[in-house]
């Protein structure tokens, strides 16, 4: 929407009205009845009653007063495509902000406690985990280890460059350290045993954003971290209770102010 601001001469055809307020333009025809003054925006007419007292404008005066009106309308018509193209840009950095805010609410849910079945598997579990929205793995429930971690051939279904990434020691299940490859994960979804449809409408689960994440590098037996682990870097943005008779966890997530850098 455009709102047209003008600015005219002092000698503007001048009608004062009885309720002490005055209005300017140039008068286009007087009746009997009334008098019709053009505002440069458009019309309005006054009847004889309202008015007190007219002051009239020579036709210099007028003249220069529609070049002036003629001058600004032509300044809004040029600048009308810039002024459409924000608009436009507005409207859709407003909706590309209403659409991030939905998505992060439905990624975060509730802070209201969450069940998620695991597998038992030597005593420990295993959960059911959505890397990036497209490699579906178990990863071990290790709060001992400090970030997520996932084996080389993981790294390669999720398409990463493990050559470009920065290497780091780590600490792993069994209390080693090891060499691994640092990287983020967009998105780690944790979700109900036994569930394999990457629908997260249906099956949301319980999600962190932006996870730190280490590719282990060292040879390690394959039992004792399966496809990797889940981690502290996960883990941080929760209270979680393991509950191994039932098969579960129950998650809690934590308000942003509250979780700890890992």
């Amino acid at each position: 929407m455009f709102f047209l601001f003008l600015s005219w001469p002092l000698f503007a055809d001048t009608i004062h009205l009885k309720n002490g307020s005055k209005v300017e333009g140039i008068i286009e025809h007087e009746y009997k009845e009334g008098v019709e003054l053009n505002l440069g925006y458009g019309t309005t007419t006054f009847n004889r009653s309202e008015i007190d007292h007219i002051e009239k404008s020579d036709t210099a005066q007028k003249e220069a007063l529609w070049q002036s009106w003629s001058a600004e309308e032509k300044e809004i018509e040029r600048r009308k495509p810039e002024e459409e193209k924000k608009w436009h840009e507005r409207q859709k950095e407003l909706e590309r902000m209403r659409l991030e805010e939905e998505n992060l609410r439905k990624s975060r849910g509730t802070l209201a406690p969450k069940d998620i079945s695991v597998f038992i598997k030597n005593q420990t579990m295993l959960t059911n985990v959505l890397l990036n929205g497209s490699v579906r793995v178990n990863l071990i429930l290790d709060s001992g280890a400090a970030n997520v971690l996932l084996t080389r051939s993981t790294a390669e279904k999720l398409g990463l460059e493990i050559d470009k990434l920065k290497i780091i020691n780590t600490q792993v299940a069994d209390g080693r350290r090891v060499q691994a490859a640092m990287t983020t994960l967009d998105s780690v979804l944790v979700q109900n045993a036994g569930v394999q449809d990457n629908d997260t409408e249906k099956n949301p689960g319980i999600e962190a954003r932006r996870v730190d994440a280490c590719v282990i590098l060292d040879e390690i037996e394959s039992g004792k971290v399966e496809n990797g682990l889940l981690g502290v870097s996960f883990l941080k943005n929760f209270k979680f209770q393991a509950d191994f008779t039932n098969r579960k966890v129950i998650f809690e997530r934590l308000k942003e102010s509250d979780v700890k850098p890992s």
